[in-house]
């Protein structure tokens, strides 16, 4: 069947997503990955590694995002941890790749991927300039709690009112 896609390169002469902001909300994203780091998001409220709430939103060094299935306290005090990278399963990366990869810049070992064009320069994600969200809720056999997908979307939604984003995190319904 002859042109059934979803038409990804006749939409990047239009638009490649650079005014978009994704929350992936999954596994965790490998931020640092080459093809994906370039697209990471990145909290210009906080500075790095300085384990201070730069932005006053409760959470220390949200740089990319936040894991909210890492480190565990409770009764007012913000669980989690800054570091969403997964822990076992990558899910949240291969989502990542699809959304926004690069893979001219690496390899994000899709190996059942047919590559005919040999220097690479179409093989991207559906939105290659756009900016991802790294936020972790599962643990590392694949499960979440309903606590850690409400706080997630809490997190979306300060940053949708405070940090004058719109960010899409795909459960607007």
């Amino acid at each position: 069947v002859d042109d059934v896609d979803i038409d990804a390169p006749e939409a990047w002469d239009t638009a490649t997503g650079g005014n978009v902001i994704v929350a992936v909300i999954d596994t965790g994203v490998e931020y640092t990955h080459e093809d994906l780091a370039a697209n990471m998001w990145v909290n210009a409220g906080e500075t790095p590694t300085n384990g201070l709430d730069d932005d006053g939103n409760g959470y220390i060094d949200d740089v990319h995002g936040w894991d909210f299935h890492g480190r565990r306290t409770f009764f007012g005090i913000v669980f989690g941890d800054n570091d969403p990278r997964p822990t076992s399963v990558a899910h949240g990366t291969h989502v990542a790749g699809i959304l926004a990869g690069d893979w001219r810049k690496g390899d994000l070992d899709f190996k059942s991927v047919t590559i005919e064009d040999d220097d690479k320069t179409e093989l991207k994600g559906i939105c290659p300039d756009m900016k991802l969200i790294d936020i972790r809720i599962f643990d590392g056999n694949n499960r979440f709690e309903e606590f850690t997908l409400n706080s997630a979307l809490q997190f979306v939604a300060h940053l949708n009112r405070h940090r004058d984003l719109a960010v899409i995190h795909g459960l607007d319904r």
